[in-house]
């Protein structure tokens, strides 16, 4: 089938026609789905050329907990950039207190850019669904993200991340709207992002030692 997808469990999502996506529905896990962009088209959800397969394996439905959605790269390409790892989710169930679904990210990745430079990432958190779980559309959704990252720049330079305040992303909004990041660059002064009230704009403020300024994303 070509850029529809629809698993028990999930929420369906429409790409137009491309990627060509290939899945064995059955009533058994695992379930397998690839998505192949071939030698490289765009999907309807943005501009960007992709190339390349990505393989998804589901261990059980991704609402019951200690399901695992697993995803591999096979000559992956996104604008000229090779991307290869793994991105792991694995549900573990309803936050205490307040029954919000909740599910483990890890990420290790590497990009690869055109002029054969290349950083990598590795990120562990938890990201918190707070809103828009009850319904099959995806715009509603609210997530809480809290964790941490590292990884080596283009330059082999190191750093690490994490979050003082819970990040917030609204999927009917592009960025960020609140919470904060505190980044630590390889021989550098730290410095904390922090999104905002939870307005949906493109504005951040970044502070660096007693300095601070307004940043565009």
């Amino acid at each position: 089938m070509d850029g529809y997808l629809s698993v028990s469990g999930l929420k369906a999502i429409s790409i137009g026609t491309c990627p060509t996506i290939t899945a064995t529905l059955s009533t058994s896990f695992p379930i397998n789905i690839s998505l192949d962009w071939g030698t490289g088209c765009s999907s309807a959800l943005d501009t960007t050329i992709r190339s390349g397969k990505l393989y998804i394996s589901l261990s059980g439905k991704m609402n019951v907990p200690n399901s695992i959605a697993t995803f591999t790269f096979s000559n992956f390409v996104s604008n000229g950039n090779v991307i290869t790892g793994t991105h792991r989710i694995t549900y573990i169930g309803l936050n205490a207190g307040n029954s919000w679904p909740r599910y483990q990210i890890f990420t290790e990745a590497k990009i690869e850019f055109p002029d054969k430079k290349s950083m990598t990432y590795r990120t562990e958190y938890v990201r918190l669904q707070s809103e828009g779980s009850a319904t099959a559309t995806l715009d509603d959704d609210v997530y809480r993200i809290e964790g941490s990252s590292s990884g080596k720049d283009r330059n082999g330079l190191t750093w690490t991340a994490s979050f003082p305040s819970a990040l917030v992303k609204k999927n009917s909004c592009k960025w960020f709207s609140s919470g904060s990041v505190l980044i630590t660059p390889q021989g550098e002064l730290a410095r904390t992002i922090n999104f905002g009230d939870g307005t949906c704009d493109n504005k951040a403020t970044m502070t660096i030692g007693d300095k601070t300024s307004t940043i565009t994303l």
